[in-house]
């Protein structure tokens, strides 16, 4: 594992550091966050311009490769859609003269007229060379625009058009500059034979007094779904006709790019791929083959992005660097609750998504889905409380955090639908009832008795009835976690009590309407009511449910209630308790019949005091792997190897929590099952 030490400066740069004392040279690469796609219709190239602009001198340094040269380093750089990246490499010992020479040109590049024309004829020579000159330059030029209809991926990073590049004005890179160059839009990775403490220093040193800039959110057009194959046949004078096929793949965050990226090679990466060896050796149909992937990063659940960090939360004491992760996280979903407290999903930035097409009152581009789970909002508060728990660092609680909170209670209060219906529906067009709601989007009637509605678990599945009891359970915890926040951090009595009044509101319309007189368990917990009566008896292996009110803090394993509770969910009284030759647990009809989740299996080790239960559940879950070493979504109760989600990233975490806890509570246990 390679050991990465992060810096964050005032000014917003982020600096990563790896050392190596294997070597006596040390490479900077600043990252900054623009790329093709951050470019115009009507001016493409842009971003590859500057690329070379950054080489021609900056505000203090009026040639760039001179003193570098003198100090025994090197320099390039690239571009591509997303991102640029320069990069300089020096010997340790003059590693300041890397440090001065990027920094200055973050600060301001030295923009005249000569430079200016000297890079335009650069670019344009290359834009000729490469697309015009050569055979099968124009491949790309054409492929894209069939690939992506309005997305500006649809261009090449080297731009649509030379006249592009040979019309720009010494004005319009200035603007450029501006808007993208800044050190709160980079990253300074700093790797080598130096020590954390020194590229500390000097990043300090000559980044530190550069001021950040304000940088514009992007607006990118959301790129439709293709319905129906694309063709083109063009010809050119080529030595040999070329096929290229281009198929749209998953987001790089999505559990299954790994898994692609890894086929793409397989098959036809490098002369040992199957495709070359067939096609090319054995049947000699091509003269080369080849493959590369691609993949965008874009949404982030506030649930998921909680719960997959939560194990690591005992280790910030020591790892100041993932404190200050954790902290990042914390900051960056309370801006998405500002932006939208209804939303459980969100873009890096105002990018659209293929949901947007969903009907809802407030779908907006920074949103990637817009589905109102109560438990979307009570995972951020359970972060923040824990990570000010660990660390007693209360610079999280800031102005914007309190602000985010207001809205929470206000939400809450709203879904109570004491006033009405409130100001969330949804609906969706799609061939699954269970990602649509029911009466024009508001869901099954509801009577308003104190709790508060959910319109969706957190399985992404619409509720039958309105009160989902799991979840209102999370909500009572949380409530009261911030209630606790706001007395002691802010002082504010007032909103705390306001909190703590909430919460007890809806403990109390638990007890009332949320329980029900199971025939054959005896008094439970529903899993959905609607306050006229009627209930729903079953539980969904997604947390927050029923199965987990102890390990979320709602009651003791211990109580009445929940044995009782706890009795129906691991029997034939729940209707998505699956039992088969493989295993046993609860599943849900996110994914169907007889599928049953890892999850519930791991719920129920973390909610028992009984060795011989927790050995048993990690025993199901070491066989029923499928044989793959991961925790999958689910598998079949029947057929282990028949599961869904090769990588479950949030089952893989709660696993993790899992063998830790029971290394802490049970030390002897696992040597039983290995």
């Amino acid at each position: 594992m390679i050991e990465v030490s992060r810096y964050l400066l005032p000014n917003g740069l982020k600096m990563l550091h790896h050392f190596d004392n294997s070597t006596q040279m040390v490479a900077l690469n600043i990252i900054y966050d623009v790329g093709s796609k951050d470019e115009e219709p009507s001016q493409t190239g842009f971003a590859h311009l500057f690329e070379h602009l950054m080489f021609g001198g900056s505000v203090n340094i009026p040639d760039f490769d001179t003193p570098l040269q003198k100090a025994g380093g090197e320099n390039n750089a690239w571009t591509s859609n997303d991102i640029t990246n320069y990069y300089s490499v020096v010997p340790r010992q003059n590693v300041e003269t890397a440090f001065w020479l990027e920094s200055d040109r973050m600060l301001e590049l030295n923009f005249s007229e000569k430079s200016l024309s000297v890079q335009k004829q650069v670019v344009c020579e290359e834009f000729k060379q490469r697309n015009l000159n050569q055979p099968y330059g124009d491949t790309y030029m054409l492929l894209r625009p069939m690939a992506y209809k309005v997305h500006p991926y649809r261009w090449p990073t080297i731009g649509k058009r030379v006249e592009h590049i040979e019309q720009v004005k010494l004005e319009d890179v200035k603007s450029f500059f501006y808007k993208h160059y800044a050190p709160n839009n980079a990253i300074l990775a700093v790797t080598g034979n130096i020590s954390f403490e020194e590229a500390v220093e000097l990043t300090e040193k000559w980044f530190g007094t550069i001021e950040r800039r304000d940088i514009e959110p992007r607006n990118l057009p959301a790129e439709p779904v293709q319905k129906s194959a694309r063709f083109q046949e063009v010809s050119r004078s080529v030595p040999l006709d070329s096929i290229t096929k281009v198929y749209h793949m998953c987001r790089r965050m999505d559990k299954e790019y790994h898994c692609f990226d890894l086929l793409s090679d397989i098959l036809s990466n490098g002369r040992s791929s199957r495709l070359f060896q067939r096609l090319v050796m054995d049947r000699k149909l091509f003269a080369d083959i080849d493959a590369s992937i691609t993949g965008d990063i874009d949404a982030m659940w506030l649930r998921d992005s909680s719960a997959q960090v939560w194990p690591y939360l005992p280790l910030m004491k020591k790892d100041k660097d993932l404190q200050l992760m954790v902290a990042g996280l914390v900051n960056r979903q309370t801006e998405c609750i500002l932006i939208d407290p209804y939303a459980n999903a969100f873009n890096d930035g105002p990018l659209g998504s293929y949901w947007e097409t969903d009907h809802t009152q407030h779908m907006v581009k920074e949103l990637h889905e817009r589905k109102w789970e109560i438990d979307s909002l009570c995972y951020p508060i359970r972060l923040a409380y824990h990570y000010w728990q660990y660390t007693e660092d209360t610079s999280v609680f800031d102005e914007n955090w309190h602000k985010a909170m207001l809205l929470v209670v206000k939400t809450f209060k709203e879904q109570q639908r004491k006033q009405g219906l409130g100001p969330y529906s949804f609906t969706r067009d799609c061939d699954r009832p269970t990602d649509s709601q029911i009466n024009n989007g508001w869901g099954a009637p509801v009577k308003p008795v104190g709790l508060i509605v959910s319109s969706f678990r957190p399985s992404d599945d619409a509720t039958q009835y309105g009160f989902l009891i799991p979840a209102n359970m999370f909500a009572v915890v949380s409530l009261r976690q911030l209630a606790e926040i706001e007395d002691k951090v802010y002082g504010n009595k007032d909103f705390s009590g306001e909190c703590i009044t909430l919460a007890d509101e809806v403990d109390a319309a638990i007890r009332r309407y949320g329980t029900f007189n199971h025939p054959v368990c005896g008094r439970i917990y529903a899993f959905e009511v609607d306050g006229f009566g009627n209930a729903l008896c079953m539980d969904d292996a997604n947390v927050p449910s029923l199965l987990a009110a102890p390990y979320l803090g709602y009651c003791s394993f211990k109580d009445a209630i929940y044995q009782n509770t706890r009795k129906m969910i691991w029997s034939g009284n729940n209707p998505y308790f699956f039992k088969g030759k493989a295993g046993e647990g609860v599943g849900g009809p996110h994914v169907g019949l007889n599928y049953i989740w890892p999850m519930s299996i791991i719920m129920k080790a973390f909610t028992t005091d009984d060795s011989e239960e927790i050995r048993a559940c990690l025993k199901q879950l070491r066989d029923t792997d499928g044989g793959t070493g991961f925790m999958h979504e689910s598998f079949h109760s029947e057929d282990a190897a028949d599961f869904t989600r090769s990588w479950f990233a949030w089952t893989n975490t709660l696993f993790g929590e899992l063998i830790l806890n029971t290394i802490k509570e049970y030390p002897n246990l696992l040597s039983q099952i290995l």
